[in-house]
């Protein structure tokens, strides 16, 4: 999205590819975070199986591995046609404004069952 002084009007097709791609990347985005999960949960099973007393190193790095996931940093996430083409779910608001009740589209992927949001 370019950053303008002006409201614009995006071509539909370009909208609706760009809502594609933001799908896409939430579901690669809940694909890393779904596998972090997954680890720690594999793992918390193996440290089931480690006596603390019997083998305290072992233990502890499983623990650390149980319990520090993977940590994920989110760009981009208020990157919104909407903001600047006001004919997308028009209301209201300012050209520009991040302060708008949320878009249908991101309402629909909010109620999807995913983690990034």
């Amino acid at each position: 999205m370019a950053a303008v002084a002006r409201a614009v009007q995006y071509d539909p097709a370009w909208v609706e590819r760009y809502r594609a791609a933001q799908i896409e990347r939430v579901a690669r985005i809940d694909a890393v975070a779904k596998e972090s999960i997954d680890a720690s949960r594999e793992v918390l099973a193996d440290l089931q199986t480690v006596n603390k007393g019997d083998d305290p190193a072992a233990w502890r790095e499983l623990r650390r591995r149980a319990v520090f996931t993977k940590y994920l940093t989110i760009y981009r996430t208020l990157a919104d046609p909407a903001y600047l083409d006001l004919s997308i779910d028009p209301d209201d608001r300012a050209m520009g404004s991040l302060f708008a009740f949320p878009t249908r589209s991101m309402r629909t992927m909010a109620e999807a069952d995913s983690l990034a949001r």
